[in-house]
């Protein structure tokens, strides 16, 4: 398997672990992105199954910006998180040139998303896009906060263009949730009728294509939302903690099984 180096530390690591035998088990605790909560938990079982893993892998879903903050708040001795997966590059960037006493090495690209507006209720049409007249036909359209998360900005842009013009929030056309996990249950229970996802929350491809659940989709691909990840700094991280951080980064960016599983939940 390739490794990323991310500093002497990990070489270290990685001697010790030769040295102590590969039984020792190690913590990991991964801070994602809601959109990628679901995929990266099927990961970590496959990163589990495949080294008959013993290590203890925890995740922790949230808004980009709630859980980044989380990361500042922390500090690097014994901060939340050992490795950020956020739905933005610009997230992880920050964090490496403005904060870079709290990461390890560069930001890495882990998968590829789409905002898809959709609806889960039986006579709604939203295939061509967002109506004009989307609140008078459906009512308020469902978006995950515009400041803290990738996806309910991505929103945000697409109402205030012409021809919806929202010119700012709160606006009683649009309904802002925590996070793109919450703003999809609201559409997915009787809550709101349509509403902004990510396209991995309402799509799976088994090999066969693309299939789709709910009633109604529109896919906007020509904004793809490129999602990055970044190591952070824990000083009380052990040597085979650091091990781990290393093996599991380079297995989600380049392992067949990983693979496969991002793109079942339709991330490019």
């Amino acid at each position: 398997m390739q490794k990323i180096t991310l500093g002497k530390k990990t070489l270290i690591a990685s001697a010790l672990m030769l040295a102590m035998g590969s039984s020792m088990a190690a913590t990991l605790k991964i801070g994602v992105a809601s959109n990628f909560e679901i995929p990266l938990r099927a990961i970590v079982d496959a990163y589990k199954f495949d080294f008959s893993s013993s290590d203890t892998i925890t995740v922790t879903g949230g808004a980009t910006g709630t859980l980044k903050a989380a990361i500042i708040s922390g500090g690097s001795t014994n901060g939340p998180y050992d490795l950020f997966l956020a739905a933005n590059q610009a997230a992880p960037v920050d964090l490496v040139n403005n904060y870079s006493s709290l990461v390890e090495g560069s930001s890495f690209t882990y998968a590829t998303g789409y905002l898809t507006l959709w609806s889960n209720t039986s006579g709604v049409n939203v295939s061509s896009g967002l109506p004009s007249n989307f609140y008078s036909l459906y009512g308020q359209v469902a978006i995950a906060d515009h400041i803290t998360a990738p996806y309910g900005a991505a929103a945000w842009t697409v109402l205030q263009a012409s021809p919806h013009n929202i010119t700012s929030l709160p606006d009683s056309k649009v309904a802002e949730y925590t996070n793109i996990d919450t703003t999809f249950q609201a559409v997915n229970t009787p809550g709101k009728q349509i509403g902004f996802v990510a396209k991995s929350q309402v799509c799976q491809n088994l090999g066969a294509g693309e299939t789709f659940s709910g009633t109604s989709h529109y896919v906007y691909t020509g904004s793809p939302i490129v999602q990055a990840g970044v190591a952070i700094e824990r000083t009380s991280r052990s040597g085979a903690d650091d091990t781990l951080l290393s093996d599991f980064i380079n297995y989600l960016r380049t392992n067949s099984n990983a693979q496969a599983i991002i793109q079942q939940y339709c991330y490019s």
